[in-house]
Protein backbone atom coordinates (compact mmCIF):
# COMPACT_ATOMS: atom_id res chain seq x y z
CA UNK A 1 0.00 0.00 0.00
CA UNK A 2 2.77 2.56 0.92
CA UNK A 3 4.31 1.46 -2.33
CA UNK A 4 1.43 2.39 -4.15
CA UNK A 5 1.47 5.62 -2.45
CA UNK A 6 4.80 6.67 -3.13
CA UNK A 7 4.97 5.26 -6.73
CA UNK A 8 2.10 8.61 -7.20
CA UNK A 9 3.89 10.99 -5.20
CA UNK A 10 6.94 10.59 -7.34
CA UNK A 11 5.24 10.30 -10.45
CA UNK A 12 3.22 13.52 -9.82
CA UNK A 13 6.55 14.74 -8.78
CA UNK A 14 7.88 14.00 -12.19
CA UNK A 15 4.73 15.43 -13.92
CA UNK A 16 5.82 18.68 -12.18
CA UNK A 17 9.25 19.22 -12.95
CA UNK A 18 8.13 18.13 -16.69
CA UNK A 19 5.53 21.14 -16.85
CA UNK A 20 8.40 23.39 -15.34
CA UNK A 21 11.15 22.39 -17.42
CA UNK A 22 8.07 23.24 -20.28
CA UNK A 23 7.08 26.34 -18.00
CA UNK A 24 10.87 27.63 -18.64
CA UNK A 25 11.42 26.21 -22.84
CA UNK A 26 8.08 28.20 -23.77
CA UNK A 27 9.34 31.42 -21.99
CA UNK A 28 13.03 30.88 -23.16
CA UNK A 29 11.41 30.26 -26.52
CA UNK A 30 9.15 34.17 -26.22
CA UNK A 31 12.36 35.99 -24.67
CA UNK A 32 14.16 34.79 -27.66
CA UNK A 33 11.33 35.96 -30.00
CA UNK A 34 10.73 38.76 -28.53
CA UNK A 35 14.99 39.56 -28.33
CA UNK A 36 14.77 38.96 -32.13
CA UNK A 37 11.84 41.81 -32.64
CA UNK A 38 14.04 44.09 -30.64
CA UNK A 39 17.32 43.35 -32.62
CA UNK A 40 15.67 43.09 -36.09
CA UNK A 41 12.39 45.64 -36.17
CA UNK A 42 12.71 45.41 -40.12
CA UNK A 43 11.21 41.55 -39.22
CA UNK A 44 7.95 42.90 -37.48
CA UNK A 45 7.17 44.99 -40.91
Amino acid sequence: MTIVLWNWAESIRAAQRTINELKMHELSVIGGVLGFAVTHPTGLT
